[in-house]
């Protein structure tokens, strides 16, 4: 009787949600913004949603509740190609990649992440110019 085969361990779900999942767990997000660390599994789902939008909160310095309202929508930082904000930057990358999108969370708003917010903004109806602003981060 010969041994069966090693199994081999392949990470599941989408890679740009498992960097956007990785990104949410660094420097230390989870206590600073008061969410569980999350399980990189390449899925999003409503703990992903939660913790982007508590983390979000905690770079805008309001309250984190997980929860966007008018305070949130309020305290939005705009960010536009060449905006030089690294870790809103990198925020943005991974909001969209939880909602499809494919890009790096390198915190280089250049021209991926331009056609991304602008193919976002497209498929939300609401002004298409490239730039993340209030109404943007809301979606």
């Amino acid at each position: 009787m010969t041994a069966p085969a090693p199994s081999i361990s392949t990470p599941t779900g989408s890679p740009a949600i498992r960097a956007a999942q990785s990104f949410l767990n660094s420097r230390d997000y989870p206590t600073k913004a008061n969410f569980k660390p999350l399980v990189v599994d390449g899925v999003s789902g409503p703990l992903t949603e939660t913790a982007l939008i508590k983390v979000y909160q905690y770079f805008a310095g309001v309250n984190t509740d997980g929860k966007f309202g008018p305070i949130s929508k309020r305290a939005a930082n705009t960010l536009r190609r060449g905006s030089t904000h690294q870790w809103w930057v990198r925020l943005l990358q991974s909001a969209l990649n939880a909602n499809g999108y494919k890009l790096a969370v390198d915190g280089d708003f250049g021209v991926g992440t331009e056609k991304a917010v602008r193919d976002f903004q497209s498929s939300r109806r609401i002004t298409s110019d490239g730039i993340a602003g209030a109404n943007t981060w809301e979606q």
